[in-house]
């Protein structure tokens, strides 16, 4: 008998009637300034090397998705997107056109102009999130790929706590979060708790979670945890320790993570923009090794025209083997795995 599914019925109407994406992510950087972190998901992979945007660009990208777009994230693959000079004259035009505005960043290149200004004209939604992963200078230059005596610790807690302070003398609604990727060498109940303490009272929200396998790896590196069930006692062990911190752990060490699906959905929600101005489908294959599925340049042509190529039609219709990637962020991999059980496998036209 067949039950009919009001929730699924939405939902692929939402997915076949989308014209624009929910989020725009760019990423700006050229690399990470010093970092060359051992678990990057885009290790072994190399970064486009064209002429990078020019701060025209970018407003003209941004003026021609106003009004449309209201999410613009920041971020990078095997880069730092505070990694560009221009980077403040990119932000201040994205907050003078109004978009909600996150970004993902290490934190070393964070600098107080760039705190003032994003503490400036906040709406809902706006965050910041620092990759950290570390309760210490030693381990956190180890897992980093730093020398070992680099301050490069030091320099990002005291770059958070000047955003904190700013956040709370301008009532601004910036989230800071703080994010914490568990290794074998950094997954100790004090470890843990000496991070709590380092980092508690200069953010919002505190994030323990698992690691993914970095792209194209032979298989799972010998300094991952095997298993999640002992960090997840430990990290309900400090939720109830410190009740007034925001701590979460997200768990995804479970089978449902490698589901195979046929086609890629969760592409037509979203567009990522690399350093040269390229198109791509997801934020996870910004780099040579994909050229194969960008939609396009935005030096070459309009956002929306790309948007609307017969091109970006071709890919999004795509088979995932054929697109040669298989390398999808957990979000992405899993809206994935829900669209396949949804859809069952077939193309949307």
């Amino acid at each position: 008998m067949f039950n009919y599914d009001y929730f699924d019925d939405f939902v692929k109407k939402l997915i076949i009637c989308n014209q624009v994406p929910l989020q725009i992510e760019l990423q700006t950087g050229r690399g990470c300034a010093g970092y060359n972190c051992k678990f990057c998901y885009g290790r072994n992979q190399i970064l486009t090397d064209d002429e990078e945007l020019t701060n025209e660009d970018y407003y003209k990208l941004l003026d021609d998705i106003n009004g449309k777009v209201k999410f613009i994230t920041m971020a990078g693959i095997r880069s730092d997107p505070l990694n560009n000079k221009n980077v403040y004259d990119i932000i201040r035009r994205i907050k003078e056109n109004g978009f909600r505005l996150g970004i993902h960043t290490k934190g070393h290149l964070l600098t107080e102009h760039i705190s003032d200004l994003l503490n400036s004209n906040t709406a809902y939604g706006d965050f910041i999130t620092f990759s950290i992963d570390a309760s210490d200078k030693e381990v956190y230059n180890n897992l980093h790929g730093l020398p070992k005596e680099s301050h490069f610790f030091d320099i990002v807690k005291k770059n958070i706590e000047y955003l904190y302070e700013r956040k709370k003398l301008t009532d601004s609604e910036l989230n800071i979060n703080v994010s914490y990727l568990l290794f074998k060498d950094n997954s100790s109940k004090e470890q843990m708790e000496r991070f709590i303490k380092i980092f508690g009272d200069i953010c919002n929200k505190i994030r323990f979670s698992l690691p993914q396998i970095p792209n194209k790896s032979d298989g799972t590196p010998e300094y991952y945890l095997s298993s999640s069930s002992e960090v997840k006692k430990v990290v309900d062990n400090l939720k109830n320790k410190y009740p007034n911190k925001s701590i979460s752990f997200i768990d995804f060490d479970d089978n449902e993570h490698n589901t195979d699906f046929k086609y890629c959905h969760a592409q037509r929600f979203l567009a990522v923009i690399d350093h040269c101005g390229y198109v791509y489908p997801c934020p996870q294959v910004t780099t040579m090794n994909f050229k194969h599925i960008t939609y396009g340049n935005i030096k070459n042509k309009g956002f929306w025209d790309i948007w609307a190529s017969d091109n970006r039609h071709r890919i999004i219709n795509m088979e995932v083997k054929k697109m040669a990637c298989r390398i999808c962020d957990r979000k992405d991999e899993c809206l994935n795995a829900k669209f396949s059980k949804m859809f069952g496998d077939e193309k949307i036209s």
